[in-house]
């Protein structure tokens, strides 16, 4: 099965946060980087959000220990 691309806006309303929030993590390096698919449209690998993720929940739950 080929790799999941999805937009910007997709990965937003997944994570639960405002584009222009996501556009900061993406330059900070907060969040895996998007990939170019055409010269003006991004996306991310579905496979590399989820692993973001689920990094996200083991810090949340090695804190909490």
């Amino acid at each position: 099965m080929a790799e999941q691309i999805i937009s910007i806006k997709h990965f937003a309303r997944m994570a639960g946060l405002s584009t222009r929030t996501l556009e900061r993590l993406i330059t900070s390096g907060g969040v895996p980087r998007p990939i170019r698919l055409s010269p003006g449209r991004r996306g991310f690998m579905m496979s590399e959000i989820e692993a973001w993720v689920a990094q996200r929940a083991a810090e949340r739950d090695r804190q909490a220990a």
